[in-house]
């Protein structure tokens, strides 16, 4: 089997699945709680063993039928790591099938260097998928940006914690009109120097980002018509194939939330037009307690248009504010 290209798989459900071992014969009738507790048996002695999302035969058996309509088969992956510590070996796969990685795994795999260019260049034929450590009881979450700069195609996130990590999330979906994926770059789908490349060597583009004005900026969710006026502040991140973010924070305006203004100017090194993310994090100052969250947005960096704009804002859980923006004026310098 080969893959098939989005405009072939339109309206069709890609099924995604482990195979049945060969030697075992087919279970046609389980109830369903029967599967879920079989399934949690399996993912719990799966963290323990600190082994990937793969079948073993005390696993859930699957139906012939099933497997007849799989398309996307879940295969055993363990990559090497060279004797160097650079690049990683990969066991050759044939077919249509994809493996999961726990996120520190990932993070071992995705290190800047030959070891990403390697797992970019298996994630160009084959699907990859990365989850969180069953250690994060409170669902939290990780950094999803290693994993997709290195072509990981599925990176899964608790979704009930909505902190940067699934605004991100939202904002890298956002360039194809939230359809539920986004093509990789070019750069990504051919031999490049993009993961082992020097960045103290390279001359990045320069993005200038005026922070004129905020306008509507709510209150804190959950706070009253007789709580205090906000004292707004603006974190804004370029999230990039660097190794440390670059951040800046803008002053605070005391006492205005309805248009508050701060005229300041950032400029930020953009190494890929193709993979940057711009994050905008509005706070409310508190000075006995942490700063309040306001509103938020992420823009991928190939989304970003020049001249004056208004950047919308959204909710933690990613709803739109109504009328509330920031105003900005976009450029880029030589």
């Amino acid at each position: 089997k080969t893959w098939l290209s989005p405009e072939d798989l339109k309206g069709k459900v890609a099924i995604r699945s482990k195979p049945k071992p060969s030697d075992q014969p087919n279970v046609t009738e389980e109830t369903a709680q029967d599967l879920l507790r079989k399934e949690a048996e399996s993912l719990k002695a799966e963290d323990e063993n600190n082994s990937d999302d793969e079948t073993t035969e005390s696993e859930v058996k699957e139906v012939e039928e099933l497997q007849k309509l799989m398309y996307i088969k879940n295969m055993k992956q363990r990559p090497k790591i060279k004797d160097d510590g650079t690049g990683v070996e990969f066991a050759k796969q044939e077919g249509v099938s994809s493996s999961s990685f726990k996120e520190t795994k990932m993070l071992e795999l995705a290190k800047p260097g030959e070891r990403a260019r390697d797992l970019a260049a298996y994630a160009r034929d084959h699907l990859v998928r990365i989850y969180p450590r069953g250690s994060r009881v409170t669902s939290t979450n990780y950094d999803p940006t290693p994993a997709w700069n290195a072509g990981c195609q599925v990176v899964a996130l608790n979704y009930q914690t909505k902190t940067m990590p699934v605004w991100l999330n939202q904002g890298k979906f956002s360039e194809n009109g939230y359809s539920g994926y986004v093509l990789k770059p070019d750069v990504m789908m051919a031999e490049s120097n993009l993961w082992t490349a020097d960045f103290n060597t390279l001359t990045p583009k320069k993005l200038n980002i005026k922070l004129m004005s905020g306008h509507y900026l709510p209150k804190p969710l959950g706070a009253g018509d007789r709580s205090e006026v906000i004292d707004p502040y603006v974190e804004i991140k370029l999230h990039s194939l660097t190794k440390e973010p670059q951040s800046y924070k803008t002053k605070v305006v005391d006492n205005n939330g309805f248009n508050p203004v701060w005229n300041e100017t950032i400029m930020f090194d953009v190494y890929s037009n193709d993979l940057d993310l711009l994050s905008f994090v509005v706070k409310d100052k508190d000075t006995f307690n942490s700063d309040d969250f306001i509103a938020q947005n992420v823009i991928p960096i190939s989304s970003m248009r020049t001249g004056y704009r208004v950047i919308p804002l959204r909710q933690a859980n990613d709803t739109p504010i109504p009328h509330a923006f920031l105003f900005a004026k976009c450029s880029w310098a030589d």
